[in-house]
């Protein structure tokens, strides 16, 4: 399996389409930490307005994708535009590490990128009709389509110090490959560094330039990314603990608190809780 796909399919997400069709006027859209939002204008004139007084004006056919639901405005200036915006979740919203890696924000123009606009098009037409089984059905062209996303990034060189930055360095993503792949194992910074081809000190400097954390840091966070995955199948607190590498349950539990804000129980619960969460805040003016 190539490292990008393992990626994806260790972070999962869930989409909920929420507007498809003909929009005017504005709405603003509120960071919650929670979700990202995803935007194709189809026609007409958008333009994106963020707090820092920056701007992205879409008058062609233009996707635009917030992975970490930056705030935002979205203001139509033509007369009407046609739109189709989804809420997308990564699982453990703004600290998931894939979302982390992406840049604030993505807009790709839709001329001549085939390949993301017959996802969307099968996306327009689930929407629009509505029927039983819809939402897996959008939920598995959305993960195709960040895919898709992703892999644009790489063509077109525009990755960010982080993730996918890493898989994208030869010798970074050996070590993260050997990570991905065996989270439970007691790895180190000299270990890994050999499997990289490089000093210990040359390995740990180099490391952090590309991904932006340090490898330890960096171990303990995909831990806790598989932890959650582990713990939402059902497998107890104990088992998952050193399913990801804990000797104890208590030690387990208190990395997972400093990762994520709540103890396991208390995360797994709020997730429960959570799933039935309506779209991002939105004001309509």
């Amino acid at each position: 399996m190539d490292k990008l796909s393992e990626l994806l399919i260790r972070n999962t997400l869930t989409a909920r389409i929420f507007h498809n069709g003909t929009f005017c006027g504005s709405t603003a859209f509120v960071d919650d930490a929670q979700g990202s939002q995803l935007h194709v204008v189809q026609s007409g004139t958008v333009s994106f307005e963020h707090d820092d007084e920056t701007a992205i004006v879409a008058s062609v056919p233009t996707l635009l994708f917030y992975p970490r639901g930056m705030t935002h405005r979205l203001n139509v200036v033509s007369e009407s535009a046609v739109l189709l915006c989804a809420q997308i979740c990564f699982e453990g919203g703004n600290d998931n590490l894939l979302a982390r890696a992406l840049p604030a924000v993505i807009a790709i123009p839709l001329e001549g990128a085939s390949f993301l606009n017959r996802t969307l098009a099968l996306m327009f037409d689930e929407a629009a009709v509505q029927q039983s089984g819809g939402a897996i059905i959008l939920n598995s062209l959305c993960n195709v389509l960040i895919a898709q996303i992703i892999r644009h990034l790489f063509d077109h060189n525009e990755l960010v110090p982080g993730l996918l930055a890493g898989l994208a360095d030869i010798r970074v993503s050996r070590a993260l490959h050997l990570i991905h792949g065996a989270p439970a194992q007691p790895w180190r910074v000299d270990s890994l560094a050999m499997e990289a081809g490089m000093s210990r000190s040359k390995f740990a400097h180099h490391f952090r330039a590309v991904v932006g954390v340090t490898p330890a840091l960096y171990l303990t966070r995909w831990r806790m990314i598989v932890a959650q995955g582990l713990l939402k199948s059902g497998l107890a607190v104990g088992a998952v603990g050193a399913a990801v590498g804990y000797a104890s349950q208590p030690a387990f539990t208190r990395a997972f608190n400093e990762t994520t804000g709540a103890s396991p129980r208390r995360w797994l619960g709020l997730q429960k809780a959570g799933e039935s969460k309506p779209a991002p805040a939105r004001h309509r003016t």
